[in-house]
This record gives structure tokens, C-alpha cells and sequence, in this order.
């Protein structure tokens, strides 16, 4: 996993371990194409009772994912599709 400035600092100012999106990497409940090559990668938390939806935008190069952003949310049925990983 290499993290890109943007996502190091979203991480730091959110409060998400890079641990937790090194497992949402390995095990992701969703992995969505974007048009610009990307993905997003969608894995669920839960915090204090509440469960979220970790959500990454990445790009793989070779083997290993550069996280570009990282952030969580709530509003899970907005942004769930129930699409099929693929990796």
C-alpha cells in the first residue's frame, strides 16, 4: 500500500489507522470501477455502536494499491451498490 500526501493527511485529520485500510485493502466488502481508472473500495466499520462505510479511492499499480483518499461515512445506502469484488 503506498498512501499519497492527500490520503496521509486525511487519515491523520480523520482519525483512521492505516491499519484499517490496509485490512479494507485485503478483505473489501466492495470494489466499484470508476471511470477514471480508479476504484473504490468499500469497507464497513463500526464505531461506538454505529457502523459506517470506510470508502477508498485508489489506483492499482502492479501488486500493490496508491491510496489517493480515505474517508468514512455514514449515509452507507448512498453510496452501496452490492456489486461483486473484483480485484
Amino acid at each position: 500500500m503506498i498512501l499519497s500526501n492527500h490520503a496521509k493527511k486525511q487519515l491523520r485529520e480523520r482519525n483512521i489507522s492505516e491499519e484499517l485500510v490496509r485490512k479494507a485493502l485485503s478483505v473489501p466488502d466492495e470494489i466499484i470501477p470508476t471511470n477514471e481508472g480508479r476504484k473504490v473500495i468499500h469497507f464497513h466499520i463500526q464505531e461506538n455502536e454505529k457502523v459506517y462505510l470506510l470508502r477508498i479511492i485508489a489506483e492499482q499499480t502492479g501488486s500493490d494499491w496508491l491510496v489517493i483518499t480515505v474517508y468514512k461515512t455514514s449515509k452507507i445506502d448512498k453510496y452501496w451498490r452490492g456489486e461483486q469484488n473484483e480485484s
